[in-house]
Order: structure tokens, then sequence, then C-alpha cells
């Protein structure tokens, strides 16, 4: 049998599914399938991308890398495996251990090493800790069916993102947690349960009508 499905994960996943059924043909070598998977989910073709095979029950977990050159009948890739598309990492350069994180409104915060769950709650009590007057504003604007707040998960602890720096590695990622609300990183959607490394610079757009923006810019104080 030539052709077998994988489970895809990946950078590509507007389809908000944790992944995606996708066939391929094992006698293919890897440098095609990825043109392939660029070709039908309309990637941009001029960017570097690598695929991994991943943990079964953590997708987040690496395996080993797909060497391009490699057809997938060599690398013991059987039906269903568990695959997963991402830009290609290079020798990452460690990244400032600081993150600039500004809302709509005006308000910032900055967060440092460690890991961070984002929530609505949470960036509510950065709003109060800038300006009260504030704070009400955005309370009300929140209580709105329109409002961009909205777009939040109202749950309690119901985190949307995690926010992690790695000392070891020096390097930055976020963690989409769950499938709703869709999240953006500069115009392209990630997919949840997925480590996704963050650039220096990015606008994260929250849900998809009327999208809460958050503008993030790694700094470096140290």
């Amino acid at each position: 049998m030539a052709n077998i499905h994988i489970r895809l994960y990946g950078i590509f996943a507007d389809r908000i599914n944790q992944s995606d059924t996708y066939t391929v043909n094992i006698h293919d070598q890897v440098t095609n399938i990825i043109k392939n998977i660029c070709r039908d989910y309309s990637l941009d073709v001029s960017s570097d991308y690598e695929l991994w095979l991943v943990n079964d029950k953590n997708p987040s977990k690496l395996i080993k890398l797909l060497e391009n050159e490699s057809r997938l009948y060599e690398l013991n890739i059987r039906q269903f495996s568990n695959i997963l598309l991402r830009t290609k990492q290079i020798n990452p350069a460690k990244q400032p251990s600081r993150c600039l994180l500004g809302l709509p409104d005006g308000s910032e915060a900055l967060i440092g090493k460690g890991s961070w769950l984002i929530s609505r709650e949470w960036l509510l009590k950065i709003v109060w800790l800038r300006d009260r007057n504030a704070f009400q504003v955005a309370k009300e604007q929140s209580e709105q069916e329109h409002s961009a707040w909205n777009s939040l998960s109202r749950e309690q602890n119901g985190g949307h993102f995690i926010l992690s720096y790695d000392p070891k590695v020096g390097t930055w990622s976020i963690m989409l947690k769950a499938d709703k609300p869709p999240i953006q990183i500069n115009g392209t959607y990630i997919s949840p349960g997925i480590a996704n490394p963050l650039p220096s610079q990015a606008k994260l757009q929250i849900g998809r009508s009327k999208p809460f923006i958050i503008n993030l810019r790694l700094v470096d104080l140290d």
C-alpha cells in the first residue's frame, strides 16, 4: 500500500483542529511532502519548513526530525503516525528574557522567565493595575455584545495560551491551550497543544469576527 494517512499537526490550522488527517505516499521524499502540504494549505512557499515525528499523546514532544531527502518508508512512518510541520529551526539565537505585553487600551505588562497562563481575568487585572477608570471602561465594554473582549473566554481560570521562556536554550514559545477561541500570530493560525516559537515582535489576534488584539515584544533588560 503506497498511500497512508497521517495525523498532521502544524501552523496551518485555521480549521481549529488539533490535527488534520492527511494522505501521503510512503515512497515520496520528505521534501516533496512538504511542498504538497504547502500547496494544499496555501502556505508561504518562500519559507523553510521541516517535518517532525511527534509523540502520540503529546504533539509538543518532538521525537525525530524527518530528513528532507529520506523517503517515508525508510523512516518507519506508519498509518496515522503523528507528524508536525513547522518553520525550520536552525540553531535559534538566544532571545531577550523579558516580554512586553500590550493591550488595545494602552495597558502593558512586562513578564519574565517562566511560564505564564494568559486569561481574560489576568488581562483585566493588567488594566486594573494601570488605571481604575480604564478598568471600569474595559468591564463595561466586556458586557457589550460586539466587544472584542467577548472573544475571550468568561470561564473562571480559563486561560487562552501559555507564554514560556526556556532558560536552557534562551528562547520563548507560545502554546494555545484549546481550539477555541482561535489565535493567529502575525496572521498565521496556531494549533493547540504545540509549543510554537515566539518571534521578537508578534501581533496576536484572538477570535474571528471581532478579534482581541495583543501585541508582544521581546525586550532585553539584563
